[in-house]
């Protein structure tokens, strides 16, 4: 017979462990009875996905634009990209059959393909791609647990790797319809190359598609569309084939629902405040529309509808005619966005004007009083609720405690800074920079992948997101209390159309001026500039087939580039690059003495988002000028095509036609070709739109 003792201890322990075995009981009843999405997806789901295809398969998924001769990549064979490209479209990426392993049972004859813009390209180094998968692509009937198509994104540019999760559930919380996530550690096997090894944590998002539709509005019917143009919704004219492209349809929808759109838009840009105001609540709901852009604001979401113009979706919704605004692409909020500025500027970004210039939605929402009003309480209700401190820090630990595990064992994520982002208290805290401390491998850790560094998303400091959401909040409720107004974003991600502030062309301008300037006027003649341009198309072009790419701008950009930053200087200046070799030494350009701003001064001449002392990738460069020059679009940039990008460039760029470029010209026009990337410009003519790339 047990003594007394002895069973109460014993019922103690049963006490204790009781909730854990429960626990454990319902995580493996559950894994058991996934059949539906709301199985799937979840904040805190984290599920194990085991990719299977053959490694030649793999290698062909690469975009054609890209595919392009060199070493392989670091930790896997198979053909490398270069340092950057054109931006590239999703129906650019090639999809290939494979096999999906998920809780035993395996989903044969998917289709698999790479995703993302920046994320694709801050990976191209490693296998851990940003990926989509589609059930339907080969077999119509296929279907995971009731979907058709998953994205799998890899965090590349989030150190967190918790910010798309955490701002998806911001919007979710706040009553606005959004993708769901969860997240899961992938395993890849490439038949030959690499068997079942652990690829790193990605963060799952649920597909905008028909199917989700059907789930949040009740009907696969209307009009998604994925505009992809500068902020605010442009009228392109009165024929729908113009909006084709700048409006991305994702559904065919009717003749009347590309009509609605025109008549938006149209309404939009063209009517006077009076019918505006009349007619405005045809068309959107508009506490709903203010509610998606305080939402916005209020996770510091810039490389978005806010600022950039793209990365949401707007849907026309049949039972109502009227159109709704659909989150995408959150993993830069949270102040992660650097071509939006500093992470203090975005973390005091202001709730009367989170937007740019130019915006013409919400300039004219905003016009109006009662809706300045509207948009004021969407604030005070997003921290009483959505975005309450308490609620959004204790997300942010149960995530972290979930997924600390895999992101250990992912060698493409730097633990230290995701444990620094949990708990550093000033948002500059971002620990050293241009390395990464890596996790440890795990048992089923093949090959690194891409190399010391890590991603180049990585390795550019971003805000510790536990510091950055306290201080969000506090310069929110400090904004509602009239105690500061907050920072309004200028510019479109790489400073203002035409200016010499924050931009690409500080970087390069000084270097392209230094080489060009063979009289040491401190100006570019057309013969100087056009000089330099067939001087670097003889040296560049190293291929025995002739013609130029990105890999081979790339290449020849890297050292003027890297050469401006190689020693400190003082704040604003950029370093000059080393004469070319076996050249003479040249004089120094003369530094511009330092004036007093006048209210007709150009903008000051500054360094660009990277700061003093750290360039932009090399890519932002390259990507620009390759993609303006290759004027037949073949992916070869012959001669003819270079010397003629050269001398229009130079007719475009010499604003004040006296046939000379100085710095301020020569970096004006660099900002307008290289920076903003595809869909950040506007397009020619319309207000608000940067110019148009020569």
């Amino acid at each position: 017979m047990k003594s007394p003792r002895f069973c109460s201890a014993l019922v103690a322990v049963a006490a204790l462990i009781g909730p854990m075995i429960a626990s454990c009981a319902r995580a493996a009843d559950r894994a058991a009875a996934v059949d539906g999405p709301d199985d799937i997806f979840g904040l805190t789901n984290l599920w194990s996905f085991h990719l299977i295809l053959e490694a030649q398969a793999w290698d062909a998924m690469e975009p054609k634009d890209f595919r392009m001769a060199g070493p392989p990549p670091r930790g896997a064979a198979g053909p490398p990209g270069p340092d950057g490209g054109r931006p590239v479209h999703e129906n650019q990426f090639p999809f290939a059959r494979a096999a999906l392993e998920f809780q035993g049972q395996t989903f044969d004859n998917i289709g698999l393909r790479f995703k993302g813009n920046s994320s694709f390209r801050a990976a191209r180094d490693s296998l851990k791609r940003s990926l989509k998968l589609d059930f339907t692509h080969f077999e119509k009937k296929l279907r995971f647990h009731g979907l058709t198509r998953l994205n799998l994104n890899n965090n590349a540019m989030d150190p967190s790797q918790m910010r798309e999760a955490l701002a998806y559930e911001v919007f979710r919380q706040a009553g606005v319809p959004a993708p769901r996530t969860a997240f899961v550690r992938v395993y890849l096997t490439l038949a030959g190359r690499c068997d079942h090894q652990y690829v790193g944590l990605y963060t799952l998002v649920e597909q905008v598609d028909e199917q989700f539709l059907k789930d949040r509005f009740g009907t696969k019917k209307g009009l998604l569309l994925k505009p992809d143009l500068p902020p605010g919704l442009a009228f392109l004219g009165e024929d729908w084939d113009a909006y084709q492209e700048r409006y991305d349809p994702k559904t065919t929808g009717t003749p009347a629902d590309r009509e609605r759109l025109i008549a938006f838009t149209r309404l939009l840009n063209q009517a006077d405040d009076t019918e505006f105001r009349a007619r405005l609540e045809k068309f959107i709901d508009p506490t709903a529309c203010l509610r998606f852009f305080a939402v916005q604001a209020a996770v510091a979401n810039l490389d978005g509808p806010l600022f950039i113009g793209h990365n949401f979706y707007l849907y026309l919704n049949p039972g109502d005619n009227r159109f709704t605004f659909l989150p995408w692409d959150l993993n830069e909020a949270f102040g992660g966005f650097i071509g939006a500025g500093p992470p203090a500027e975005q973390m005091n970004l202001s709730i009367t004007q989170p937007y740019s210039n130019g915006n013409r939605l919400l300039e004219r929402l905003l016009a109006d009083s009662s809706l300045r009003a509207v948009f004021r309480q969407q604030f005070a209700s997003l921290l009483e609720n959505a975005f309450n401190r308490e609620r959004v820090l204790s997300n942010l630990t149960v995530i972290a405690a979930i997924v600390r595990p895999a992101v250990s064992q992912d060698r493409h994520a730097d633990f230290a800074q995701f444990e620094r982002s949990l708990t550093a208290t000033n948002i500059m805290d971002t620990g050293p920079r241009g390395g990464m401390s890596r996790g440890q491998p795990g048992p089923e850790d093949g090959p690194l992948g891409p190399g010391p560094g890590g991603f180049p998303g990585l390795r550019t400091p971003k805000a510790p997101l536990h510091a950055f959401i306290v201080g969000r909040v506090a310069s929110i409720r400090s904004q509602l209390d009239g105690a500061t107004e907050g920072h309004v974003p200028r510019g479109r991600g790489f400073g203002p159309p035409g200016g010499f502030a924050a931009g690409p062309g500080v970087q390069l301008a000084p270097a392209i001026l230094r080489l060009a300037d063979t009289d040491h006027d401190q100006r570019a003649s057309a013969l100087e500039f056009q000089t330099l341009f067939e001087r670097w198309f003889r040296e560049w072009d190293t291929d025995p087939k002739g013609g130029l790419d990105e890999r081979k701008i790339v290449a020849g950009l890297r050292p003027l580039v890297e050469a401006q930053f190689r020693e400190p200087g003082p704040p604003g200046v950029p370093r000059e690059p080393p004469p070319p070799p076996g050249s003479a030494p040249a004089e120094p350009l003369e530094r511009p003495a330092r004036e007093a701003p006048s209210a007709t001064a150009p903008p000051a001449f500054r360094p660009g988002p990277g700061g003093p002392g750290r360039p932009l990738p090399v890519f932002i460069f390259a990507r620009q000028i390759a993609q303006a020059a290759d004027a037949d679009r073949d992916g070869s940039i012959s001669g003819d095509e270079w010397r003629a990008a050269a001398a229009k460039w130079f007719g475009t760029w010499d604003r004040d036609k006296n046939e000379v470029l100085d710095l301020r010209e020569l970096g004006a026009g660099l900002n307008d070709l290289i920076g903003p990337p595809r869909g950040r410009g506007g397009p020619r003519g319309l207000p608000g739109g940067g110019a148009p790339p020569p």
